[in-house]
């Protein structure tokens, strides 16, 4: 955000002088080949070079907003991890409760598994929890899952 903002305060910069000189330039050629006074375009150039400035400010604002708020994963992420789950539904009772949430860079995905404790040992309840969560930080990245078994 920081270079990009100061990416955007440059090419203002640049787009403000531009305004600047060719306002210049045309109020020079209305006086010296139309012998007009074209005053009027300086404080047009500046409104439209504000204008500009404006929106880039609010574009950078919002960028940060949605940078900084907790949003959820996008309807394809959420799709692409139901489906990995949908694939593995034969280890397992069933699941629920799956919440998702984009912090920065970084995706939490968490839901709960139910497993039949009479016929699954511990051993292949957290081996289904490691697969599973190895096989959704594959697909999705930069991922951190959280895996809740619980018995059915």
């Amino acid at each position: 955000m920081i270079v990009i903002g100061t990416l955007k305060k440059v090419y203002a910069g640049l787009i403000f002088n531009i305004g600047i000189m060719s306002g210049l330039l045309l109020i020079y050629v209305g006086m010296k080949y139309f012998n007009q006074e074209w005053y009027f375009i300086d404080p047009m150039v500046g409104l439209v070079v504000a204008g500009y400035v404006l929106y880039t400010s609010g574009q950078l604002l919002m960028g940060g907003y949605g940078m900084l708020m907790d949003r959820s994963l996008s309807d394809e992420e959420i799709k692409q991890v139901e489906a990995i789950l949908a694939t593995y539904e034969s280890k397992y009772v069933r699941r629920d409760d799956l919440r998702t949430r984009r912090s920065g860079t970084l995706k939490h995905i968490q839901f709960n598994v139910y497993f039949q404790p009479n016929k699954s040992s511990f051993r292949e309840i957290y081996g289904v929890c490691v697969f599973l969560k190895e096989h959704i930080q594959q697909e999705v990245g930069h991922s951190m899952v959280t895996i809740t078994p619980l018995p059915a």
